[in-house]
């Protein structure tokens, strides 16, 4: 029998059970979570740009819950009239996001691994097909799992370092080597996209995490600005995206992307990884 998606609207379990998770038809909207959200804080502007941050102290590290919850309120901003663009940004100080919660990695239990991994999935599948303009706006340490988040996004403007600490610069990238660690391979693919594969490659089995001025040089960011200009910046460019009509530039995006998404393509791919990463 198929695993259960976790965490997600039957929209989107729609979506999985397609053979291109990307595509462009909508099949009703997606019901607006009740209740305020504990792991994100979001705000709407004039011109229907939300920003959304990512609010898990202390690092904003992904567990099973905070997938859960992220995947359902992005599935309902998705169809939301009222949200035109989604900025993506953190509310810790000086962390985007630390990647995966370490404890459900270790010594995982049995019944739970399957429903993290899933709920990963498609936290992965969310934002990589996100119907509406997807503006990273990096304002801390991005590895692992954060990095994955960026990558997920149509832009990623980065600030270079804290306001007061023009010595620590904020660095992004996949490390998981470095953790004894293999990030999966649909996460690979998108490094891979981004920066092209010889370089993702050496990257990968290094587990670098570029300073902003490397990632740039590299195409892994799109932006370097100063902290308090990351968001301003993200707004300014959720609203250029905004200029062309969406369903063109959507439809663009996600054929570019096909090769990507082929790795989660069906709810067999998404087993089979499940089971892969489980062993790993």
């Amino acid at each position: 029998d198929a695993l259960p998606i976790c965490g997600v609207t039957s929209q989107e379990e729609e979506y999985a059970d397609d053979a291109d998770v990307g595509e462009h038809t909508h099949r009703g909207s997606a019901p607006k979570p009740e209740g305020p959200p504990k792991y994100i804080t979001y705000d709407t502007d004039a011109d229907g740009i939300t920003t959304l941050k990512l609010n898990r102290a202390p690092v904003n590290s992904f567990s099973l819950e905070f997938f859960e919850e992220f995947t359902q309120w992005m599935m309902w901003m998705g169809d939301a009239e009222e949200i035109k663009a989604v900025v993506l940004s953190s509310n810790i100080n000086a962390v985007f996001s630390a990647g995966l919660d370490i404890g459900e990695l270790y010594q995982p239990k049995e019944d739970r691994f399957p429903m993290f991994w899933s709920a990963f999935q498609h936290y992965f599948i969310t934002l990589h097909t996100f119907p509406k303009p997807l503006i990273c706006a990096i304002n801390g340490n991005s590895p692992a799992g954060g990095c994955i988040t960026a990558l997920g996004c149509d832009y990623r403007i980065m600030a270079k370092h804290p306001k007061d600490k023009p010595d620590r610069l904020y660095r992004i990238g996949l490390n998981e080597t470095k953790l004894g660690l293999v990030a999966p391979s649909w996460a690979m693919a998108s490094l891979g996209y981004v920066v092209g594969k010889r370089r993702a490659e050496k990257m990968l089995q290094l587990g670098e995490t570029p300073t902003g001025e490397e990632a740039l040089s590299i195409g892994l960011i799109d932006e370097l600005v100063s902290e308090e200009e990351v968001i301003p910046r993200a707004v300014a460019t959720a609203k250029k995206f905004l200029s062309v009509n969406n369903q063109a530039r959507w439809l663009s995006r996600d054929m570019m992307r096909g090769e990507i998404m082929s790795f989660l393509g069906d709810r067999e791919a998404q087993e089979q990884d499940i089971q892969l990463d489980r062993k790993s």
